[in-house]
């Protein structure tokens, strides 16, 4: 009992800050703010009806928890996951396949959250390894309709972004935008989604669509949220590729001298965070004004 009480309290305790959210917002309608500490402590276990309460504040089900008290499949869930996302971020589509067809069977992969990820994986697999759009979007658009909690999470925002990009990829900007706008209205109206990469990372892909749309102006606006974001938490990621397309957007325009300026800035950052082909491209962009 003391071990499943103690793996309840690290699972709310952990599920709570992924997503930004104090004590005190947690037990807001729930219960008091010193019983989710006893709780997050180990030191209480909370009755059925308090552990839905917080559960529906979390964006996710009661047995999300009941899954997840076995330690030893939780953290088996926890390294499946993170090699699909590696596989993702390395543009291994193939290898992303097999791990779904391996994993996807496991009881592990039952609760919403975990569902959802799997259905969102098989349309990346569907669009780039299948090649079939449509049928990737339907797998996206599924994994967005499992969701009924009030509390969206970064995950139905990160499959919103990976809409988005893949009809920026077909040419369809209008749809794109639409998608992009949505997953920032989201993440920006949630105040339980602290991930700022997430945000930056949806300015700078909205940007591009606006840019590919011809929609200069908007695109730069956007540009000019990303680097003012980028400046707020103090973090280089995307800063580079943020000054290199408003420099793009300059070009565009015709305003050579301004673009010259905005790709000095983004040749500084990559050469400050060794990003051989980011120089390369920039110092290309440079040559040829």
């Amino acid at each position: 009992m003391v071990i499943i009480n103690n793996n309840l309290a690290q699972l709310i305790k952990d599920l709570r800050q992924s997503i930004g959210i104090s004590q005190r917002e947690l037990a807001e309608g729930v219960c008091s703010q010193s019983e989710i500490s006893q709780i997050e402590n180990g030191k209480i276990i909370p009755c059925i009806y308090t552990l839905m309460s917080i559960s529906e504040r979390l964006g996710v089900e009661p047995v999300y928890f009941i899954d997840r008290m076995n330690k030893d499949e939780y953290t088996l869930l926890i390294n499946i996951k993170k090699e699909i996302r590696d596989c993702s971020h390395n543009k291994n589509y193939i290898k992303m396949s097999k791990l779904i067809k391996k994993y996807e069977g496991l009881a592990c992969f039952r609760p919403l959250e975990e569902k959802q990820f799997i259905i969102w994986h098989k349309g990346i697999v569907e669009y780039y390894v299948n090649n079939d759009p449509i049928l990737a979007q339907q797998y996206l658009n599924y994994a967005l309709s499992l969701r009924h909690s009030f509390y969206k999470t970064s995950q139905d925002v990160n499959i919103l972004n990976s809409s988005a990009i893949m009809y920026a990829e077909v040419g369809d900007h209008h749809q794109a935008i639409g998608a992009f706008k949505e997953a920032i209205s989201l993440y920006e109206l949630s105040d339980t989604i602290a991930d700022f990469k997430l945000h930056i990372k949806l300015l700078y892909n909205i940007s591009k669509s606006y840019t590919k749309n011809g929609e200069w102006t908007i695109a730069e606006k956007y540009c000019d949220l990303g680097i003012k974001k980028c400046k707020k938490e103090y973090t280089f990621y995307l800063y580079g590729e943020l000054f290199y397309q408003k420099a793009l957007i300059s070009k565009l325009k015709g305003d050579y001298k301004e673009a010259s300026k905005q790709f000095n800035k983004s040749l500084f950052i990559f050469t400050e965070s060794k990003r051989e082909n980011y120089i390369k491209a920039t110092l290309n962009q440079l040559e040829e004004m």
